[in-house]
């Protein structure tokens, strides 16, 4: 008797689970970031960089992909790992000008700035929806910076503060324009993309440091734990997201992304002993807020258009989809540009999206059986 093959998306929630263990390792990168005082924070950057190239750079070869990714989709890799490069940059240096709270919470502002760039790049809707949420968001930032022109000049903003704020936010920037540009990237793998911005990372790493003198060999074995555990965390962090987003919608992975913002003020006061003001509670408190109300909302706009159309003449105008049968799922092969598989059982109105290359991992079509009245080629 044959064994059946574990199937990952049988597991109740898989999804959400990936997207906690993300959330983990994410928040103890940034924790480990504060803690490696001892060097500079590009040097941690550069250092974990490599841990991750080598890592996928392994992936790569087992999973036998192209390594420069898809001809077409080129440009659109350089700028999301470039892009990606200097948020990170910015954020780890963030880490050591202010609180690891304040530069986290800043730094999930980000889903708002994807949805305005979406709007002026790529002319998705930007509703009321979007604009309150905006609004809230900037709230949010503003009570966790406490500028000077609404507070004061007793804020006690030093230059640090000021740079690490501006810092945080323009890592915000710079990852929402990179999440925005990466949607052009349809069929590129996950591993090359997380490779070729590891790269870019090492590089930039070691040309700053050479331009600002400040590298400096780790002195300690437990400084070097620390930027080991730097790297693997990264490293996971990226690999529980990728399955995160293959396994769930967006939106309920943007909502548990926001825990984020919970755990590093929870690192702050109790490891870090880091002083919060009652500001930035509030601040982030919003922030949060602000990045829940936009993952529900997402989440409920992208059920309802599944609802009305799953295979439609709109979205497939060719109209050549192969249909394969599994037990009871009908598998829809559509959009052959893109590769994108559809998968919904008899009693959902609702499909699962999976979209290729990773679609293989899960199901090899090549094995099923297709009905007798439409054969597949």
């Amino acid at each position: 008797m044959s064994r059946k093959k574990f199937d990952i998306r049988r597991v109740p929630g898989v999804g959400i689970i990936c997207a906690v263990i993300s959330v983990i390792f994410w928040s103890t990168a940034g924790l480990c970031i504060k803690l490696s005082t001892d060097v500079h924070a590009l040097e941690v950057l550069t250092i974990s960089a490599i841990i991750q190239t080598v890592i996928y750079f392994l992936v790569m070869v087992y999973q036998k992909v192209n390594y420069l990714g898809e001809c077409t989709e080129r440009i659109p890799l350089f700028l999301r790992c470039t892009l990606g490069t200097v948020s990170m940059a910015c954020l780890y240096t963030s880490y050591r000008l202010i609180p690891l709270s304040d530069a986290t919470t800043i730094r999930f502002t980000a889903p708002v700035f994807v949805a305005a760039f979406a709007y002026l790049l790529l002319r998705e809707p930007f509703g009321r929806m979007e604009i309150l949420c905006a609004c809230i968001t900037i709230t949010g930032c503003v009570l966790v910076g406490r500028p000077t022109f609404l507070w004061g000049s007793g804020t006690g903003l030093t230059t640090d503060t000021i740079l690490g704020l501006a810092l945080a936010l323009s890592a915000a920037i710079t990852i929402a324009i990179s999440m925005t540009v990466m949607r052009k990237l349809q069929k590129t793998p996950a591993p090359v993309v997380i490779f070729w911005f590891s790269m870019e990372t090492v590089c930039l790493g070691v040309v700053s440091l050479w331009v600002l003198d400040e590298y400096k060999w780790p002195s300690t074995g437990t400084v070097w734990l620390i930027i080991a555990m730097t790297g693997l965390c990264g490293a996971s962090d990226q690999l529980f997201i990728t399955l995160a987003l293959k396994l769930e919608n967006a939106g309920p992975v943007a909502v548990v992304r926001a825990l984020s913002v919970v755990i590093s003020f929870i690192f702050s006061v109790t490891i870090l002993n880091e002083k919060i003001l009652v500001t930035s509670f509030i601040g982030g408190a919003l922030i949060f807020a602000s990045i829940i109300v936009m993952g529900v909302y997402k989440w409920r706009t992208d059920y309802k258009c599944d609802e009305k159309a799953v295979v439609s003449d709109e979205c497939c105008p060719e109209n050549n989809n192969k249909t394969y049968t599994i037990g009871g799922l009908s598998v829809v092969q559509a959009l052959p540009s893109i590769q994108s598989y559809r998968i919904y059982p008899s009693y959902m109105a609702r499909p699962v999206d999976l979209s290729a290359p990773h679609i293989l991992s899960y199901l090899d079509v090549r094995h099923v059986k297709a009905p007798e009245s439409r054969q597949p080629v």
